[in-house]
């Protein structure tokens, strides 16, 4: 199979469009020597210094990110006739290495899609480097639809059945003390404040603001406070402030720790979205909730059939090994998909002309992530939390390294 080079790098490019942490973009792509003229191969690496050891120590939105970049570089070279498959998976956080081999259609026998099915199974839709560029983060202001949100919480839970994933939504009552509570549990920690700040762009003199991290514009901060916070976040300054800033809402942070325990042995009410897409909270619709006029607060679920964050016991699994594609998905593996699977819900989101805020923090501060769970029934597993909602003003674009 002739492969030009051209064609793979500009797969690269659109493939850099995907979602990571902060806006990190760990993965390192490159086309393999073409020892193997029928089936050219690209490998996938981890970049070190873009890993997240504090806010991530698991590694797990760095799987998720390397699933997004997989499915969207399948995205892409469907639209130029070309089958991806993900055939190795060796190692784990910072020593990943991801391996896609590449076919024409006609070579693969099967038709191109971006995922190895027809576009049809599954209930997902063809998807495009149109939509990989469209989609976005909104950290604005988000509208509640109720109609455009059902539908695609139909279509989407259609399409995760088979996988072990699913949409369960979460009243605003609940979501906002959660957030409150993982917001100040990240910024208490000095070493994950201080490495959150180091992804935040506020100087537009700064040589990586236009590749990468989150700009004022995206973090929608206001000049007021972009132009202080940018002669401040300072690699110099910015171990202290992170110290001084937890110190001082540390209390706060321990405060609302007590308020969680005191909720613990509390049943929530769950407002799920079925397969079928209807909306239930012990027989009420979900637009009677108070917060109806908030944004829809989204958490994909995992069913527990790969190992969870914090586990059982709110602890990290530390012990997870990678044995490829072979049989049974371990966790790894799995956890690439579940990235795969979480671009495509963002994805039919936005065709249905929402947009998502994501709060990550409520799945990573260990508390939120056992409250979340014991919402959840003690059954499911957070894997990604955001909000849902119509844009309401224009969203600023977050830069991007070169494919």
């Amino acid at each position: 199979m002739n492969l030009d080079p051209r064609v793979i790098a500009a797969l690269f490019a659109h493939a850099a469009r995907s979602p990571s942490a902060h806006n990190t973009q760990p993965w390192v792509p490159r086309l393999a020597a073409l020892e193997d003229e029928a089936h050219p191969t690209v490998i996938v690496t981890v970049a070190p210094d873009r890993c997240l050891p504090a806010g991530d120590p698991e590694h797990l939105d760095l799987h998720l990110a390397l699933g997004c970049w997989i499915e969207s570089f399948s995205i892409a070279a469907a639209g130029v006739g070309l089958v991806s498959d993900l055939v190795s998976i060796h190692g784990r956080g910072p020593h990943l290495e991801l391996r896609l081999r590449i076919a024409t259609e006609q070579d693969s026998g099967r038709e191109a899609d971006g995922q190895g099915v027809h576009p049809s199974a599954g209930g997902w839709p063809r998807f495009g480097v149109v939509d990989l560029h469209h989609r976005q983060v909104d950290r604005g202001p988000l509208m509640r639809d109720d109609p455009a949100f059902s539908a695609a919480c139909t279509q989407i839970n259609g399409a995760l059945a088979e996988s072990g994933l699913r949409l369960v939504t979460v009243p605003d009552s609940l979501w906002r003390p959660l957030l409150r509570q993982a917001s100040l549990y990240m910024i208490s920690r000095p070493q994950i404040f201080a490495e959150s700040l180091d992804w935040c762009r506020l100087d537009k003199r700064d040589p990586r603001y236009l590749q990468d991290g989150l700009t004022a514009e995206c973090l929608r901060l206001s000049p007021i406070v972009a132009l202080p916070g940018a002669r401040l976040n300072t690699p110099t300054l910015r171990p202290w402030i992170a110290k001084a800033t937890a110190g001082a809402v540390l209390p706060l942070s321990v405060g609302r720790k007590f308020l969680a325990g005191k909720r613990t042995g509390r049943r929530r009410e769950s407002v799920r979205i079925g397969a079928g897409g209807s909306a239930r909270r012990r027989g009420s619709d979900i637009t009677g909730d108070p917060g109806a006029t908030a944004p829809h607060h989204v958490v994909l679920v995992s069913d527990g059939s790969a190992a969870g964050r914090f586990g059982e016991n709110g602890r990290g699994d530390g012990g997870r090994s990678d044995t490829g594609l072979a049989g049974e998905p371990e966790p790894i593996s799995r956890e690439i998909d579940m990235g795969r699977n979480l671009l495509r819900t963002w994805l039919l989101f936005d065709r249905h002309g929402l947009r998502a805020d994501v709060h990550s923090e409520l799945k990573d501060c260990p508390e939120t992530n056992q409250e979340l769970r014991r919402f959840f029934d003690g059954r499911l597993a957070p894997v990604a939390a955001f909000s849902v909602g119509r844009s309401t003003t224009p969203v600023p674009r977050s830069h991007r390294r070169p494919g």
